[in-house]
């Protein structure tokens, strides 16, 4: 079992990166980014708060609470006993900031309403990508 949860992880990661080369390509614009990311890591909402355009995109139309911005400590960050939770109406939130060059682009909240897969690979994936790219 172990074998095969390593295969499927690796598969995400493969995945990932070629969505992340699109990305930077200009194939799909960052929205549509997000929207696949969801189906990828299969999450039940991907919530991203923009720093430079100042808006929020999210795949599952939720409300956009500015406040759970307060909150981020760590990159990346998990929650599952706290306000973000209850804001989200999830029991597992990882939040991850992306940055490029020192500069925040915007904070990527990645929500779960059951324990997901362990995704810590593709979460500093992301971070690492957006600094370079």
């Amino acid at each position: 079992i172990k074998l095969q949860d390593k295969l499927e992880e690796n598969k995400k990661i493969i995945e990932v990166l070629k969505l992340l080369k699109s990305l930077k390509e200009g194939e799909i614009l960052f929205k549509q980014f997000i929207f696949l990311l969801k189906e990828i890591i299969e999450a039940d909402d991907v919530v991203f708060f923009d720093y430079v355009k100042s808006k929020c995109i999210s795949t599952d139309k939720r409300k956009c609470d500015k406040s759970v911005l307060q909150y981020i400590k760590e990159n990346p960050q998990f929650f599952t006993d706290h306000t973000i939770n209850k804001t989200f109406d999830s029991e597992y939130v990882v939040a991850i900031v992306l940055e490029k060059k020192r500069n925040i682009l915007g904070v990527l909240f990645i929500t779960f309403k059951l324990k997901p897969k362990d995704n810590k690979l593709i979460y500093n994936l992301l971070i690492d990508y957006f600094k370079i790219i």
